[in-house]
Formats: structure tokens, sequence, C-alpha cells
């Protein structure tokens, strides 16, 4: 596998599991405490807090892990010939 795909790889999963985890962390984690009371406070502040930190961090890596990948695997440019330049004779 070329370095170039596995960067692409690896900032779509990056992406994806941003995405994912922003979605879904929140909401499970009001399901599994109790906002009523104080400690269940504190570890929702400090789960919105690792969130937010994580948001913020996560998708822009993946995204220029992305496009890392993208200008690796473009193909090289195909200069045209020279039409001043004679083929070299051969024998």
């Amino acid at each position: 596998m070329k370095v170039g795909n596995r960067y692409l790889i690896a900032g779509a999963a990056l992406i994806v599991l941003s995405a994912v985890v922003t979605v879904t962390l929140p909401a499970l984690a009001y399901a599994m405490l109790d906002a009523n009371t104080s400690g269940g406070q504190e570890y929702l502040v400090a789960v919105e807090l690792g969130v937010r930190v994580l948001e913020n961090i996560a998708a822009p890596l993946g995204t220029a892990l992305l496009a890392v990948g993208l200008i690796l695997n473009r193909p090289a440019p195909r200069c045209p010939p020279d039409p001043d330049r004679t083929p070299r004779e051969t024998g």
C-alpha cells in the first residue's frame, strides 16, 4: 500500500471517528449519569470538556491527513516534448 493511501485512510477514519464521538458520547453520558446530583453534573462537565477538546483537535487533524494523502497520491505532471530539441541518433 502506498504511503498516500495510508494518510487518506487515517484522515477519513479520524474525521468519521470525531463525528461519531461528538454526537454519541454526550448522549451516552446523559443517559448513564444522573444530572440531578452534583457528582453527576461534575462528570457531565468533564465529558463535555473532553468532547470539545476532541472535536477541536481530531477533525482538523483528520482533514490535514486527508489533504496530505491527496497530495501524495496525485500523479506527476507530464512535460510536453520540447519541439526545439531533436532526438539523438543511434547507430
